[in-house]
């Protein structure tokens, strides 16, 4: 219902100068990384059901999540459940609360957010901007950041068998892997750059 000339996108960002490509760190077996709060709406139950099918088929593969389990949570459910199967599935490394991201971000090889919901996640983009694949949900905000076969994948929500694949596909396939992480590592220097997305505020202040 606006003239275009009265639209400005000023989008979202982070600091480019915290988050940027490194080699790659730590155990050489390929890595999947999950950040995000102990809750059934990040999808973090699904992920360890999908993963225990990924782990079945490669006993290497890993996974570290990080992420609070607070006790003002409503959803306390979810935190017990979690603590179960984390007994039960191989390969899983849980760090609770961590303050050093880009470091973490550095030790694995792809990202997994499998939420529910999302505003704009910005934990995609530190992932994006170093390089790493991202694996999704199709869901508003992740698919404004992943281009799905291009930057990672998208999957739909509570689908435990698709993100399974797509995680798979990431394992059998590191080149392909390696090519995705770079071309989201581009998309965010083009697009998630904190800088330019204070300017583009900064400006629209100056014609107010």
């Amino acid at each position: 219902f606006k003239a275009t000339k009265r639209l400005m996108h000023l989008g979202n960002g982070i600091d480019l100068t915290r988050f940027y490509p490194q080699a790659r760190q730590g155990n050489e077996a390929f890595t999947f990384l999950f950040i995000g709060r102990i809750v059934e709406e990040k999808g973090v139950l699904e992920l360890l059901n999908a993963f225990e099918n990924v782990v079945s088929q490669d006993p290497d593969v890993r996974l570290i999540i990080a992420g609070e389990m607070m006790e003002s949570e409503r959803d306390q459910t979810t935190k017990h459940r979690f603590l179960e199967r984390l007994r039960e599935i191989p390969n899983i490394e849980y760090r609770g609360f961590v303050e050093d991201v880009p470091r973490l971000l550095q030790q694995v090889d792809a990202f997994v957010l499998p939420s529910h919901r999302e505003g704009v996640p910005r934990s995609i983009i530190e992932a994006m901007a170093t390089a790493k694949p991202v694996i999704a949900t199709n869901i508003r905000g992740c698919r404004e950041e992943v281009i799905d076969g291009t930057t990672g994948y998208l999957v739909e929500v509570h689908d435990e068998t698709q993100l399974a694949a797509r995680m798979t596909d990431l394992v059998k396939h590191p080149q392909q892997a390696s090519e995705m992480g770079r071309a989201g590592f581009e998309r965010a220097m083009k697009h998630f750059n904190e800088a330019d997305v204070i300017k583009r505020q900064l400006d629209l202040f100056s014609t107010m």
